[in-house]
């Protein structure tokens, strides 16, 4: 039986995502969602372990978690050839009751939102390209070029993180006078739309510092 944290976001994304989604696009979406929440939270969510694959990130537990939805009835899936002479697998929700079963928490939701927003646009090999841009990806390929072969199988770090950006005192001023204010509206209106802000962030910024702190 295939962990319940997997399926809700499995779940989401099926249900979520603006078009039908392929079974690569998913497992890369999957990616996108851990690598995020790892990065949040210093920890995955659902605890899929990934690996270097053919065509980037992988897990075999994903394949297994879509299966058992649509054996179970919650999603259905469309078989298509694909332009290689393969066969290729497309979902969509099947029974939006069963599928209410399967739900993620309002933090886990605002995740999956950001990649949906990050990824909506994207054709298919955007997005095997949006998941080899991160930085655990990018580390990997770039030892690949150093030494001269894939590292197929390797278990991907999902606690790499990108190099914090350093500004120079005269970018930071050259970034402030580009900055228009006068389109703001009053200060009252920018202030307190500010702090309705603050506030939605707040719990996450809790997170982050606590992740840096670790």
């Amino acid at each position: 039986m295939v962990n319940y944290r997997l399926k809700s976001i499995i779940v989401f994304f099926v249900k979520n995502f603006p078009r039908q989604l392929a079974r690569t696009e998913l497992v890369k979406l999957v990616y996108l969602f851990e690598y995020n929440h790892t990065q949040t939270f210093c920890e995955g969510f659902s605890g899929t372990k990934f690996i270097r694959h053919m065509h980037g990130p992988y897990a075999s537990e994903i394949i297994d978690a879509v299966n058992e939805l649509c054996n179970e009835g919650v999603l259905s899936c469309q078989e298509y050839p694909t332009i290689y002479g393969s066969t290729g697998y497309l979902y969509k929700i099947k029974d939006d009751e069963l599928a209410l079963e399967y739900r993620l928490d309002d933090e886990q939701e605002t995740i999956g939102w950001y990649i949906i927003n990050e990824t909506r646009s994207l054709g298919y090999n955007d997005i095997i390209e949006k998941a080899y841009s991160t930085p655990p990806m990018v580390t990997i390929v770039k030892e690949e070029v150093k030494w001269g072969f894939k590292q197929i199988g390797r278990e991907i770090n999902m606690a790499k993180k990108k190099p914090l950006l350093k500004f120079s005192e005269e970018e930071i001023e050259e970034a402030k006078k580009r900055l228009d204010l006068s389109s703001r509206g009053s200060d009252e209106d920018y202030y307190e739309h500010y702090l309705e802000q603050f506030r939605k962030l707040e719990p996450f910024r809790r997170r982050a510092t606590s992740c840096l702190l670790k």
